[in-house]
């Protein structure tokens, strides 16, 4: 039989031989993706495998491209695949409840990213607000033109909860001007998808028909900002237009250093991937152990714990300063 004649030699080996023991043992986590026509979803999803391979685990993904019936099929394979955890993002606002369904039928803790899911009853929606990142678009707006002007709202589609918030939050900045004629909505359209080609060609569609004075277009994100430009650059290419956007895309940083976006509202991707990474990974291996949070979203079936992040308006006057000497963006990399 082995004696231990130093304590302090046993007491560390005990220590080990529990560590040894207690170290978690790699899950997988699922995550359904919707498409990758908006270069962001790229930067999520690898910031989502990041962290969780970080921690430990494992990602496995699947990408439904706007399809709502394969993504309820992708969630039934992910549970078939062994997952613990899933993140979705939606497809459909309304639809990916068949999707969270699956995985709540499972047992699984659900995370809803970025887009609220009616209906269904996930974990945690891990996101920014959308309805502050439309007051603070609209603002920035009328702040620029003091009160008064000609403006043009171009929102995503309806089928996404964020283009309903975007709206909301615009609306609630604009509603009052508009009622006392000091600022004029000339159009007002949610396009169909988040494509600059989709964006360009409905502003394209507008710009040929009309000779009104435009003093700015809401563009509720970046690659509808993108669109905007292309067609201002055709049809207004001497005006001095507003175009707001969202995201902080690469491609948008440098177009509002070059000058031809006026801001965005920068939602650091990292931030909010790591953070729903996190999140699965947490309930995945702590399932007894709720996350507190301060804030509810209603998804009209409950009111699920809300993991809110903070966005920040992003001009000329800081773009340099956050996203380039942050090295957030490496400039030198060319588009």
């Amino acid at each position: 039989m082995l004696k231990y004649k130093n304590p302090t030699l046993l007491i560390l080996f005990f220590l080990f031989s529990i560590s040894l023991q207690a170290k978690p043992k790699s899950v997988k986590i699922g995550i359904l993706l919707d498409d990758f026509n908006s270069a962001r979803w790229y930067k999520d999803s690898a910031y989502m495998g990041e962290k969780i391979r970080e921690l430990g685990h494992i990602p496995v993904f699947r990408v439904c491209d706007s399809d709502t019936n394969v993504q309820v099929e992708q969630a039934k394979e992910l549970v078939q695949l062994g997952v613990k955890a899933l993140i979705v993002v939606a497809a459909n606002s309304h639809a990916a409840a068949k999707a969270v369904k699956v995985g709540k039928d499972a047992n699984l803790p659900v995370i809803c990213y970025d887009r609220l899911i009616y209906n269904s009853d996930f974990d945690y929606f891990v996101a920014y607000d959308g309805v502050k990142i439309g007051e603070m678009q609209a603002q920035y707006v009328v702040d620029k033109l003091k009160g008064s002007g000609k403006i043009i709202l171009l929102n995503g589609p309806m089928s996404d909860a964020n283009s309903v918030f975007f709206k909301q939050g615009q609306m609630n900045v604009l509603k009052p001007y508009i009622e006392q004629k000091k600022i004029e909505l000339l159009y007002d359209k949610d396009i169909s998808e988040w494509t600059a080609m989709e964006a360009m060609m409905e502003a394209s569609n507008y710009l040929a028909t009309s000779d009104a004075h435009i003093d700015a277009i809401i563009a509720a994100n970046d690659g509808i900002a993108e669109g905007v430009i292309d067609a201002l650059q055709s049809f207004r290419p001497t005006d001095t237009i507003i175009v707001t956007g969202q995201d902080g895309t690469f491609q948008n940083c440098l177009l509002i250093k070059k000058g031809s976006q006026t801001m965005t509202v920068f939602k650091p991707l990292y931030q909010l991937a790591y953070r729903a990474a996190e999140v699965a990974v947490h309930c995945a291996t702590k399932p007894k152990k709720k996350i507190k949070t301060s804030k509810t979203a209603d998804n009209g079936f409950k009111k699920a714990a809300f993991i809110e992040l903070v966005p920040l308006v992003i001009d000329q006057k800081n773009v340099q300063k956050v996203v380039f000497d942050s090295n957030y963006y490496d400039e030198t990399v060319q588009p």
